[in-house]
C-alpha cells in the first residue's frame, strides 16, 4: 500500500508528539497536581509596550533597560551569561584541584 508523503509526515509527527509530549523538562511524566512552569520571567517584560507593535520590547523591555553590555563584548544575552558563569566555575575547579 502506498501512502502519500503528507500523510506519512502527519503520522510521524503524531507519534513524536504522543511519545514526547507527556514528559516535562525533568524527564518525568506530568503529574496533574504539579503546577507547570512556563519559564517566562515576568520581571523582564515591559507590559506598557503593545506586543503587537514591538514584541521584543514587550517580552524583554525591562531586561534591556536594566542590563548593561560589558565593555569587552559587542552583545550580551543569556548565552553570554551562561558561558561566563561556566568559565568561572571551570576556573575554580582547576584552581582547587591544583
Amino acid at each position: 500500500m502506498k501512502m502519500n508523503k503528507s500523510l506519512t509526515i502527519q503520522w510521524v509527527a503524531a507519534l513524536l508528539f504522543s511519545t514526547f509530549g507527556v514528559f516535562t523538562q525533568e524527564g518525568s511524566k506530568v503529574v496533574p497536581d504539579k503546577p507547570l512552569k512556563s519559564g517566562v520571567i515576568k520581571e523582564n517584560m515591559d507590559t506598557y509596550v503593545n506586543p503587537g507593535n514591538n514584541f521584543t520590547k514587550y517580552v524583554n523591555g525591562s531586561w534591556m533597560k536594566s542590563t548593561k553590555i560589558p565593555a569587552d563584548k559587542s552583545s550580551y544575552g543569556t548565552m553570554n551569561i551562561l558561558r561566563d558563569e561556566s568559565e568561572d566555575e571551570v576556573k575554580t575547579i582547576i584552581e582547587e584541584a591544583a
